[in-house]
């Protein structure tokens, strides 16, 4: 008995080969892109509304810390890509945000009033970031001709996933892949209500602009 546990003991160990996710194997013959998360952000304005409100504030809100992958295949529409960020990756009225933002975000907002909208955002009523730390977007379609193409992409929020359509402009450059647009959200449509105070006297209205800079660099080629 110890000869025999002295020889399986000497034997190779074989490793457990990881298993490979369905969106790998689809595109097993695709170049791949990665987001580069220290160029890639978007950027978000939520206005006030309601009867009172003059008393509130627009918000400007930018998301970093974005990862993802995008998988070219040579036919456009057979391409796919996915991507993510943490919801506490999300800043809230950063001087230099409201400042590109526009007019309607040049007043001055005091710190804890800052500091009290992000927790009311990130707050259980809300984006529940403790309970759902990461929200994920997928391309399901791409459409039209490059560079101009519109995209459908699912956007998994919370435990509701919904579908808009995108238009994104791509410029390339020594394998390095840019993509920006603008789009409008719907609070609503992706499964939230719009945070309200004074009986909605004082709301946040449910439509956000949207704009966004996604970077990707080319890690491998087929």
């Amino acid at each position: 008995m110890a000869v025999l546990v002295a020889v399986v003991a000497c034997q190779p160990q074989r490793k457990a080969s990881s298993p490979v996710s369905p969106i790998v194997r689809k595109h097993a013959h695709a170049d791949i892109y990665a987001l580069d998360s220290a160029q890639s952000w978007i950027k978000l304005k939520v206005y006030r509304a309601g009867p009172l409100a003059r008393f509130g504030h627009n918000h400007a809100i930018t998301i970093e810390q974005i990862s993802g992958l995008l998988y070219r295949e040579k036919s456009l529409s057979q391409s796919e890509i996915e991507f993510s960020f943490p919801v506490t990756a999300m800043v809230v009225d950063r001087a230099a945000d409201r400042a590109e933002a526009g007019v309607d975000f040049t007043a001055a907002i005091a710190p804890e009033a800052v500091a009290g909208t992000r927790e009311n955002m990130l707050g259980p009523k809300l984006l529940a970031a403790q309970q759902y730390p990461i929200i994920k977007l997928r391309s399901v379609s791409i459409s039209d001709t490059w560079p101009d193409l519109q995209m459908v992409v699912a956007i998994k929020l919370r435990e509701v996933e919904s579908q808009l359509t995108v238009p994104v402009h791509i410029t390339e450059q020594d394998g390095v892949l840019s993509a920006d647009g603008e789009t409008g959200l719907s609070q609503m449509q992706l499964g939230l209500t719009p945070y309200s105070v004074l009986g909605g006297g004082l709301r946040v209205s449910d439509a956000i602009s949207a704009r966004f800079h996604l970077v990707a660099v080319k890690t491998s080629q087929k």
